[in-house]
């Protein structure tokens, strides 16, 4: 155990400089993920290894998620300190935000016994302490190691007074090295724009079939925000996981890094609905406005709007007159169609085969009672685009025609809606003019600052035409945008990765889509083709079989047919890992 005491006799006591790291959170981790947990400890001890070396120090020992360092010079423990912390930091924006790993270091100038190269006693004790009393990411020093080096390095401090700490007698003098990048800002903070995250209104009617009013009510708010490119709108699919759950403002602020919060309920009979909304400064629990509504059912989409003017001049956003315009509720005025359109979501957002017949028969639905409903147009096109990409229908060239037909009638209507766009850009992809595919993706985001899905749809563009840099950064928005983001957004940022050469972050993102969808094909087949190039074709065996036995059906034809890819050596290189790896 680190820092036990050893009885005297015999041994060696000296001054050393002692640095004691631990991971902050490290069960959580190990329970989210241990394979990949595993992996990030081993890759980041080695680099912690790399400093300690380069700074003329030594690791004593490594047990678990510890690690413990000695130096003769305790300018360079604290210099080693705040270089592991910096380094670790700029690793950790690489990797998903649930397998970002984040260490604690204390730092202390004291006397040790040494035992066969181990190290013991009341000097590494406080190093211990100090690390235990340390925020993630940041380095805590003791009163001793900040004699020594006041002025000796070009870093600020902290005093953050004595403290009594385990197993020690008198109280120890803690400093905190104030860095100018630390690990912990990593962790989910506000966004510099003003954020927000609009939850699911609460259907307080006595019909649960009146639950679309609520379901759309804030869907179609989230809609008009995320077109408003001086705001940070988290995504529609992480704010309704809170549906139905009784929730905390400021939980959800700090959950979703957002600063304000939009709640309240909804209430419809006969004619009328009632609406109670307000906002919330989630940082303090405080109301920033409130507001009730009485209302005919009819007003529903101008009392949307309403809402959302209200927002805009309680976060004091000045719009010009086109994003005023953008940010109108642009809805049916048939309550039955729109009813159809938010049932229809919930369909076409869990993407399995049948879910996705049901969202297209719903769609037809809306739109026999609205022929000119944009909303059930778009969700439309996107029921038979996936149909086109991934050869679920009866033909891959009848769906293309399809989505391209009820893309084409909705930018008749709208030639301002971003998700018409994405579409256009996608089928672009499919019928492989990548420069139309880029300049349609990029007016979609243009359009639609806030869409997370957007962003992720143009990452795959970007990926198509080699631009790894570029589709890792539109996933990681995307992440931001919406934090409980669908597995597949994983597979785009981990095989970019790979092919920038960035092995662990590579590993780490494919093994996460996997454990987050192990049911899925694509994970599996995006590490198996990294692993193959790596050398290491028993694993990508494994992760084959693994997609067979899961009946998909999948074939190496198919998966040409699949993967998009302008310059065509890169998919037969994708294709030959493949079938290295068994996929025939």
């Amino acid at each position: 155990m680190l820092g036990k005491t050893m009885p005297k006799e015999g041994l060696k006591r000296k001054l050393t400089a002692i640095l004691s790291a631990d991971v902050e959170g490290y069960s959580r981790l190990m329970g989210n993920d241990e394979a990949c947990t595993i992996h990030t400890l081993t890759a980041y001890k080695e680099a912690m290894t790399a400093f300690i070396k380069q700074n003329r120090g030594r690791v004593v020992d490594a047990p678990g998620d510890n690690l413990l360092a000695e130096f003769f010079s305790v300018v360079d423990a604290v210099q080693c300190a705040v270089e592991i912390q910096r380094d670790l930091a700029e690793r950790n924006q690489e990797l998903p935000e649930e397998r970002q790993m984040v260490f604690r270091i204390g730092v202390n100038l004291g006397d040790v016994v040494e035992e066969k190269n181990r190290i013991y006693g009341d000097g590494v004790n406080i190093a211990a302490r100090l690390e235990s009393i340390c925020e993630g990411g940041g380095v805590c020093i003791s009163g001793t190691a900040f004699e020594h080096i006041e002025n000796k390095l070009d870093l600020e401090f902290e005093d953050l007074g004595d403290h009594q700490v385990k197993n020690i007698t008198k109280p120890v003098r803690v400093y905190r090295v104030q860095l100018m990048t630390e690990a912990k800002k990593v962790k989910k903070t506000p966004h510099q724009k003003p954020s927000i995250a609009v939850l699911p209104l609460t259907n307080f009617s006595n019909d649960p079939n009146q639950d679309f009013l609520a379901d759309g009510t804030s869907e179609n708010i989230i809609t008009a925000l995320s077109k408003i490119p001086d705001l940070f709108v988290v995504a529609r699919n992480s704010t309704f996981t809170y549906k139905g759950r009784a929730v905390n403002v400021q939980q959800v602020g700090r959950e979703l890094a957002v600063k304000y919060v939009l709640e309240g309920s909804i209430q419809s009979s006969g004619n009328r609905v009632r609406i109670h909304a307000q906002l919330v400064d989630a940082t303090n629990g405080l109301h920033i406005w409130a507001e009730r509504y009485d209302r005919v059912l009819e007003d529903i989409f101008d009392l949307q709007d309403e809402i959302t003017v209200k927002i805009v001049a309680a976060l004091q956003l000045k719009l010009t007159a086109d994003e005023q315009a953008r940010a109108r509720i642009k809805s049916t005025s048939n309550l039955e169609a729109w009813g159809n359109l938010v049932e229809a979501v919930k369909y076409l957002h869990s993407a399995t085969t049948d879910n996705i017949a049901k969202a297209r028969e719903l769609c037809e639905q809306a739109l026999q009672k609205d022929p000119n409903y944009v909303g059930a147009l778009n969700a439309l096109t996107w029921t038979y685009l996936r149909d086109a990409r991934f050869g679920i229908g009866k033909s891959r060239e009848i769906s293309l025609v399809r989505a391209i037909e009820f893309n084409q009638r909705a930018f008749k209507l709208d030639t301002t809606d971003p998700v018409s766009y994405s579409a256009k850009s996608q089928i672009c992809l499919i019928k492989k003019r990548f420069d139309d595919a880029l300049d349609f993706g990029e007016k979609s985001i243009l359009l639609g600052p806030n869409y997370a899905d957007i962003h992720a749809f143009y990452a795959q563009v970007k990926f198509s035409v080699s631009m790894w840099e570029d589709c890792i950064a539109l996933i990681k928005k995307a992440m931001r945008l919406h934090p409980l983001y669908p597995p597949w957004y994983l597979y785009f940022l981990g095989v970019s990765y790979a092919r920038l050469g960035k092995l662990d972050e590579a590993i780490a993102n494919l093994k996460n889509c996997i454990n987050r969808e192990p049911d899925s094909w694509i994970g599996y087949l995006g590490l198996a083709i990294f692993y193959v190039k790596i050398g290491k074709e028993n694993k990508a065996r494994d992760l084959v079989d693994k997609v067979n036995q899961l009946n998909t059906g999948l074939s190496l034809e198919q998966f040409k047919q699949i993967a998009i890819y302008r310059d065509t050596a890169l998919l037969e290189d994708a294709a030959n890992a493949l079938r290295k790896a068994g996929l025939k």
